[in-house]
């Protein structure tokens, strides 16, 4: 049910809308950020033949998984961060539209940044860990694309959402913070216009830091199973 209030108007309503749409950009480069070089990562590997060389050296096998990983979460979050570092320079410029943005000017508050780099590192982790996985499982990048596609779907729908949940009902529900990465999208939002829930925001990072750590361990016993990685 959408909720009855005044509508800003002018640079007010440019700038309510903006910070709504913020978030679902970040939360979209976190994930495509990776999803852009995952298939290659494994599957790619698996097509070329070059995966079994990697496979008969010495390192373990959990090492190797957690490697590509970690490579995979900074590409993510290097491309998520930027979004982050658009907003600081925006509140930075000497414009009106980006003091109704950022009261005062002067980009957002130490606090809300590193509220946003909380609820965004285990974001990354949580898409890294499972575009891995995706990419382990799958036969050559043929079907790691085919599989990535309908991941995407399931990504895109929770962050539209959150452009609009705001101005609904839902907004104040007691199952957002339970919802994985609508509930992330959220407490970004709430960051960006300084008006964090301290309880959304823990019960937040606890659900992804969970959904992060299941996601690399995914990720590391795909990589220890024969049958899985030598799927032609």
């Amino acid at each position: 049910r959408m909720k009855e209030e005044a509508a800003p108007t002018g640079q007010a309503a440019a700038a309510t809308w903006l910070v709504s749409f913020l978030p679902y950009l970040i939360v979209l480069w976190s994930f495509y950020g990776g999803f852009s070089i995952v298939a290659d990562l494994v599957a790619g590997e698996k097509e070329r033949g070059s995966l079994e060389t990697l496979l008969v050296s010495p390192i373990p096998r959990s090492s190797i998984a957690i490697g590509k990983f970690l490579a995979l979460s900074c590409v993510a979050f290097a491309s998520a961060t930027s979004a982050l570092l658009g907003v600081v320079a925006i509140g930075l410029l000497p414009i009106p539209a980006a003091k109704q943005i950022f009261e005062g000017g002067g980009g957002i508050t130490v606090l809300q940044a590193a509220a946003v780099l909380l609820t965004l590192v285990p974001l990354v982790l949580f898409f890294s860990g499972l575009l891995l996985a995706v990419s382990t499982f799958s036969r050559n990048m043929r079907e790691a694309n085919g599989y990535l596609g309908w991941l995407s779907f399931v990504v895109l729908v929770p962050a539209i959402a959150s452009q609009f949940i705001g101005f609904t009902d839902l907004a104040s529900s007691p199952i957002l913070p339970f919802i994985p990465i609508l509930n992330s999208a959220t407490v970004l939002r709430d960051a960006l216009m300084d008006n964090l829930d301290l309880y959304r925001f823990a019960v937040t990072f606890l659900i992804t830091v969970g959904l992060a750590i299941g996601g690399i361990l995914l990720s590391v016993r795909l990589f220890q199973k024969e049958s899985v990685l030598l799927r032609m």
